[in-house]
């Protein structure tokens, strides 16, 4: 998903300065990566989360699901997926919301664990240290 926000970052980017292209091409691999963001969309309505009062983990599909529409997130994914090209020929606009996802999913890296990958391969660790689960 951060591969395809970053080419959608890109490519928001440069239709923007130089407008949408014509090549058949170029529109069938956006119209898969619109596919992908309605797919992530879709997939937020059954993602668990932890309730901040009880600390437990809410697997309730309803309580999951009024949680993700009265959030930020889902107007701004609703808005970037959302298919106004059918409807009007200013749907560049509407791409530039999904420049507002690139937070979300940045914190997905895990730089920590990441670091300590690295720090194993490189230190004198034994093979069974440099195992990761």
């Amino acid at each position: 998903m951060l591969g395809l926000v970053g080419y959608s970052c890109f490519t928001t980017i440069f239709y923007v300065a130089f407008g949408m292209p014509n090549n058949r091409i170029q529109n069938i691999i956006d119209n898969v990566v619109t596919g992908f963001f309605f797919l992530d969309l879709l997939l937020n309505f059954f993602v668990e989360y932890q309730n901040t009062e009880t600390f437990q983990t809410v697997r309730d599909h309803k309580k999951i699901a009024k949680r993700y529409i009265f959030s930020f997130w889902f107007t701004i994914d609703f808005i970037s997926t959302f298919p106004f090209n059918f409807f009007s020929s200013k749907s560049i606009i509407t791409r530039l919301f999904r420049l507002f996802r690139l937070p979300k999913l940045i914190r997905l890296l895990d730089l920590y664990k990441f670091n300590q990958l690295l720090k194993s391969f490189f230190s004198s660790s034994t093979r069974k240290d440099r195992i990761v689960a």
